[in-house]
């Protein structure tokens, strides 16, 4: 979307031997949320209508008071879910579910964050999985979005799981 509501500009294409995966190296999943609609032409160039919108998640994280760590994220769009998984990730414990709430839900204080967190992510589990061929590293089967990871700074050093798809 550009930067005026319900306004989409062509950002890139795939080629049908590469459908089902596309990476926007022009978003920055740290600074905000992205929307996308997406279309395909048929062998006469005749392009589709644009499908429905897809919004990525943007999740925020503070300091709270005595210690807590308050998270904040925008509703993620593109298919139905019921429920935010909200991951943490610690030096001693690695990456795992601190808790889940309601989709309606879209902030959470974590009242007893591990005292060595380096980051935390939020998902949407997706009802059915999307197999998806591709030769790229990423290339599913896809069953949940993600937001982008933030550590808030909190800790200086931190090194994250790369494997981890952020959009």
């Amino acid at each position: 979307e550009s930067t005026s509501s319900n306004i989409y500009y062509l950002i890139g294409n795939v080629q049908y031997a590469n459908a089902g995966v596309f990476t926007d190296s022009l978003s920055d999943p740290l600074q905000r949320s992205w929307r996308y609609r997406i279309s395909a032409l048929d062998y006469c160039g005749n392009e589709t209508e644009k499908g429905d919108v897809h919004k990525t998640m943007h999740l925020t994280s503070n300091l709270g008071v005595s210690g807590t760590i308050n998270l904040i994220w925008d509703h993620y769009h593109g298919f139905d879910f019921s429920t935010y998984y909200i991951y943490c990730q610690s030096a001693s414990l690695g990456w795992f579910i601190k808790d889940s709430i309601s989709s309606n839900n879209f902030t959470y204080t974590d009242q007893n964050p591990p005292t060595d967190v380096l980051a935390y992510q939020v998902s949407a589990i997706k009802p059915s999985i999307c197999n998806v061929n591709s030769t790229k590293i990423m290339g599913g089967p896809y069953s949940q979005s993600f937001s982008n990871l933030d550590d808030n700074g909190i800790i200086t050093s931190c090194s994250t799981n790369a494997g981890i798809d952020m959009n």
